[in-house]
């Protein structure tokens, strides 16, 4: 039997396009069981494909495995990091510069069968909204940088992403930001004070681990982004962002 908890959920954060590709007709004929995070992601689900199929909510066990043993199973990691940085803002990029381009899009829609003209404008559409954000924040990590020269930032780029795409997005930087992809994201979490992102869902993981959690997404129109509200603070203005970190007293804030 298969039974499915999709990775990357709450699949409640899923736009409807992205929905319709994870939870397909072709899915829901090989899945036994589906898993799910939520209640939420029961009713943005696709009530036909639950039909005459189990399901279960009961959160994801990553979750529950950070919270009980992350400093046990990432120490090393840790003790390296804090060691060497000590207090700092960490950042985390949320998808790399292939996932922008239609042909990706275009290719993805297809392999789930899911590919229509109507589906691929409203997937544009959407990612249109993850680019603005992508691009505003890599703006503002620079900024902040420069604004708070007491403040080591750490920009982690995505998975997917190139280094060498990373660097030239940014261009010159301060002394006291560092691009770094090293080690899984987890140990950074634990031991960074502040999380900086802009609709990540490494900020789940941030959330369990009681992390300082900050949320800048300028543009957020898209349904998707409705969750990540639920974060505080929530910034769509750069200026009133810029100034959160500036009236911030680093060296005695716990």
């Amino acid at each position: 039997k298969i039974i499915m908890l999709d990775e990357e959920g709450p699949v409640s954060f899923f736009d409807k396009v992205n929905l319709k590709e994870r939870y397909s007709e072709k899915i829901k004929h090989q899945v036994e069981y589906f898993l799910f995070n939520g209640k939420n992601d029961i009713k943005k689900i696709n009530k036909n494909l639950l039909l005459n199929k189990k399901y279960l909510i009961m959160g994801n066990p990553k979750y529950d495995i950070i919270k009980e043993n992350c400093q046990k199973i990432h120490f090393k990691q840790i003790n390296l990091i804090k060691k060497k940085y000590k207090n700092f803002l960490f950042i985390t990029g949320h998808f790399g510069m292939t996932q922008l381009q239609p042909s990706y899009v275009k290719q993805s829609l297809k392999a789930t069968g899911n590919y229509t003209i109507s589906n691929l404008r409203d997937k544009m559409k959407s990612i249109e909204n993850w680019k603005k954000n992508y691009f505003s924040l890599i703006d503002l990590t620079k900024k902040i940088a420069d604004q708070n020269k007491e403040l080591t930032v750490i920009f982690r780029k995505h998975p997917t992403e190139n280094h060498n795409q990373i660097k030239a997005l940014f261009g010159k930087i301060p002394n006291n930001l560092k691009l770094i992809y090293k080690h899984s994201v987890t140990p950074w979490l634990f031991s960074c004070r502040y999380h900086l992102h802009s609709g990540c869902q490494t900020s789940l993981e941030s959330a369990v681990l009681k992390k300082k959690i900050i949320t800048y997404m300028p543009s957020h129109s898209d349904s998707s982004f409705s969750n990540y509200k639920n974060f505080s603070p929530f910034f769509h203005s750069e200026k009133k962002c810029l100034s959160f970190f500036k009236n911030m007293n680093y060296k005695n804030n716990n």
